[in-house]
């Protein structure tokens, strides 16, 4: 999974915009084939014509996309696995409607049905079923925000292992009083 931040959007909007103004925005599913010829000179042309869904978050009334999430979709014997590839956020988006967006995504993506086992593939692989659906939104979307703050400042935030030997070296190592 690729995760970049860049400057896709060149105004300044707040979360209570997005909110109102923007959803998910079908580029190309099953249901809805992307116009290769058409849009050759869509930034993304070839990342759409490799994957199998692809969403935009769009202001439809000023056209502005402000991210984009790519997914391949597999059929496992009446279970489909769908693997995201590649998601691009503009770098000046709040985190919590970069949760919205990957809540909003998933439940277009599986149509509202987590009643199948279903599943998804960020960095590891989770159940789109439905007492644990919350729990894979928000472990999909902790592993895009930490991919999206490495990419957005190049500084790689330290996992949980990591902190505890930093907190643990620090102990160790702390003056006596």
């Amino acid at each position: 999974m690729e995760i970049i931040a860049k400057q896709l959007i060149f105004h300044e909007y707040d979360e209570e915009y997005l909110k109102k103004n923007c959803s998910p925005n079908t580029l190309k599913d099953e249901n809805l084939e992307w116009n290769k010829e058409e849009n050759k000179n869509h930034p993304y042309a070839e990342d759409i014509v490799n994957n199998d869904i692809i969403f935009s978050i769009r202001d439809i009334d000023k056209k502005e996309d402000y991210a984009f999430i790519f997914f391949k979709k597999q059929s496992l014997d009446k279970i489909f696995l769908f693997t995201i590839t590649k998601v691009v956020l503009d770098k000046n988006l709040p985190e919590s409607y970069i949760r919205v967006i990957i809540k909003n995504c998933l439940t277009v993506l599986v149509n509202g049905n987590y009643l199948r086992n279903d599943r998804i593939i960020a960095k590891d692989n989770y159940p789109f079923y439905e007492p644990g659906v919350s729990d894979t939104i928000n472990k999909v979307s902790d592993e895009i925000l930490s991919l999206f703050r490495t990419s957005r400042n190049g500084v790689v935030d330290l996992s949980p292992e990591q902190i505890e030997k930093i907190k643990n070296t620090f102990n160790k190592n702390a003056p006596i009083d």
